[in-house]
Parts: C-alpha cells; sequence; structure tokens
C-alpha cells in the first residue's frame, strides 16, 4: 500500500506491506515506511509490482516550484532500492506542470509512466521508460518522449502493457471542442 501522508505538515510518501494475514510484515515500520519526505508537496501516488517481491512508486512533486514525476523502487523489505536515488528519481522535472501520472511494468523489472505535460503551454501527453535500477531505457530521452501533441489539451492518460514490453496509452482529448478519448 502506497498513499500521501501529512503528518509532517506537508504531503509526503509513505509505503507499508501487509501480510496475507493483514498483519504488517516483519521488518517494516508500523507506520509505514517513507518513500519520499523531500521539501514540499508529493502527491498523486501510483504503485506497480516490480516482479521481484518491491513495487515502483510514481508521484507528482513540487520540490522544484512546479509538479514533476518523480519515482521510487523499493525492496521486499521496504528499502530503497540499490542505485535508487533516496528521495526519489526524477521521471519528468521539465519546465511547467507535469501530473495524472500513470504507470505499469515493463516486464523486466522497470516501468512506463506517463502524464499530462504542460511544457508547451497546454496539456500534452508524455511518457518515459525506466529501468530497474531507476535509469532511463536506452533509446528514451530525458523527460519524456511526446506521445500526443496535438493543438488544444490532452488530458487523464491511461496506459496498458502491449504484452511485449512497450505499452498502449489512452487520453481523453479536447481538439475537437469536447473530450474523445
Amino acid at each position: 500500500i502506497a498513499w500521501e501522508d501529512t503528518r509532517d505538515g506537508a504531503f509526503d510518501i509513505y509505503a507499508q506491506r501487509i501480510d496475507p494475514d493483514g498483519s504488517i510484515h516483519a521488518g517494516w515500520q508500523t507506520d509505514g515506511e517513507p518513500i519520499c519526505t523531500y521539501t514540499g508537496y508529493q502527491y498523486g501516488v501510483r504503485m506497480i509490482f516490480d516482479g521481484s517481491g518491491g513495487a515502483i512508486i510514481t508521484w507528482m512533486d513540487n520540490r522544484t516550484g512546479d509538479y514533476d514525476i518523480y519515482a521510487q523502487r523499493i525492496d521486499a523489505d521496504g528499502n530503497i532500492h540499490t542505485g535508487w536515488a533516496a528521495e526519489g528519481e526524477p521521471i519528468c522535472t521539465f519546465a511547467e506542470d507535469q501530473n495524472g501520472n500513470h504507470i505499469i511494468s515493463d516486464s523486466s523489472g522497470g516501468a512506463i509512466i506517463a502524464w499530462r505535460d504542460s511544457r508547451d503551454g497546454n496539456n500534452d501527453i508524455y511518457a518515459q521508460r525506466i529501468n530497474a535500477d531507476g535509469n532511463i531505457h536506452e533509446g528514451w530521452a530525458v523527460d519524456g518522449v511526446p506521445v500526443c501533441t496535438e493543438t488544444s489539451s490532452q488530458s487523464y492518460p491511461r496506459i496498458t502493457s502491449d504484452g511485449s514490453g512497450g505499452a498502449i496509452i489512452s487520453w481523453t482529448d479536447l481538439r475537437n471542442g469536447f473530450d474523445d478519448i
């Protein structure tokens, strides 16, 4: 389980592992493991299974003043995965806001993340693929690749696996003056 938590006065991200009998998994803190407690607000948490007993968690983060997309990988014991930054790996920190993140497994221990991005003055859809070690997958651009940059506004991306390590992404699109999918 991952959630937004205000115990320290700002929205932070915490996670908890629950065993099949409903008890907290041995070694996990009673009130959850901190995933990101960096200054500013972290919210819009999403989580997937990493295929190795842990999870990859994404969220929107305003530590730079704009909302950006960050991710963290934890192992089965709630520890930050080796090689991942303590307060999360930046997925997209391009100027302006990125939000509405959605995540799937890439079936190789990494993930593909899609989001709404306002870097060009209107909402577009971008995506990023990261490896199991938190690095951008070979061939993918820093700050994501454009999925749809048509005029008007695209929002609410949803992503699903294509069964071959890639993804199929859908979104709401206002280019015709009303919501199309």
